[in-house]
């Protein structure tokens, strides 16, 4: 037997409404160390990650469809699934990469403005890039976006001029 890693992305047939509601349609999915989230976008779209011991792919994929689209969660579609071993899976593991964050003060920095006027930039600036994380204390930015945004953006003083 096999441990099987299965990611899988479900359309609800009717949008959820509280988090409580996600724990009382995979209940039945904890010896699996189920790990489900809703889309914050679309409440009837929901992602599961869940284990299972099988022999193969085929045999965790039928089974895997089995127990998301029957009891609690029936008439759920699958709109994704991916499978992966335990050893592919450790191995994308130990293998990913955290991005490089920066600040505002970072972007500041990089920009040469102040950190104030970087501040109303990302407030007003359609183009300034979006927050990639957000702790209790700082937003942070992807470097290779703030980088982008320095090289790109509109230097230029004064009003625009008036199209004739």
């Amino acid at each position: 037997m096999t441990t099987w890693h299965i990611y899988t992305k479900l359309t609800l047939p009717q949008p959820l409404h509280e988090d409580a509601e996600l724990l009382d349609l995979t209940a039945h999915l904890t010896d699996h160390g189920v790990s489900a989230t809703i889309d914050p976008k679309n409440l009837a779209s929901i992602t599961i990650s869940l284990t299972l011991e099988a022999d193969e792919h085929l045999d965790a994929a039928q089974r895997t469809t089995g127990l998301l689209t029957t009891g609690p969660l029936a008439g759920a579609e699958i709109t994704t699934m991916t499978l992966r071993t335990e050893k592919d899976f450790d191995a994308d593991y130990a293998t990913a990469q955290i991005p490089d964050l920066v600040t505002l003060t970072d972007i500041a920095t990089h920009a040469g403005i102040t950190r104030q006027r970087v501040r109303e930039l990302s407030q007003k600036d359609p183009t300034f890039p979006p927050v990639a994380l957000s702790t209790n204390t700082v937003a942070l930015y992807l470097k290779a976006s703030a980088e982008a945004w320095v090289r790109n953006r509109n230097t230029t003083t004064g009003r625009p001029r008036a199209q004739r």
